[in-house]
This record gives C-alpha cells, structure tokens and sequence, in this order.
C-alpha cells in the first residue's frame, strides 16, 4: 500500500541550478514520496530534521554532495550516508 499524502516519507530536492522537472516530481510522487524542493542548503539543513532522504544534484564533480554531508553531519541528521 502507497503511503497517505500525510504519512508519506518527505525527499529534500536540491538543485539550485535548475528546478525540478514535472517528471520526476511526478515519478517521486507516484513511488510513495512526499517532495520539497530546495534551493540552498541553509534551506536543506533546516528541513533535514523532517526529511527520510535528500536528493541532489551533483554537477560535474562531487563538490556540493561533500558540502551537503559536512553541513548534515554538523546539524546531526541521524541518517546514513552510502
């Protein structure tokens, strides 16, 4: 069973280059997720607390995906990183 809207897993998008694309708001919507985007990441740190997974966009070298832990890490999000 898909999760409510309400009880859905929230999925933090960054990507502050270019906005997220109806397709794949539309895929993480029908796979059971709730979806915010974010444009910064004094925007993802401050809604990581109510978020189950971060989604970003990582360009041409892995420069914001280090960033994005560091800053996780710093503000105890209790996730694992793969």
């Amino acid at each position: 069973m898909k999760p409510t809207a309400a009880s859905a897993p929230l999925a933090l998008w960054l990507d502050p280059e270019k906005s997220l694309s109806p397709e794949h708001s539309q895929a993480l919507h029908a796979s059971g997720w709730a979806l915010m985007p974010v444009n910064t990441l004094e925007a993802l740190v401050s809604h990581a607390t109510d978020a189950a997974m971060v989604v970003l966009h990582l360009g041409t070298d892995v420069s914001r995906l280090k960033a994005v832990q560091q800053l996780l890490q710093e503000a105890g999000w209790p996730r694992p990183w793969w």
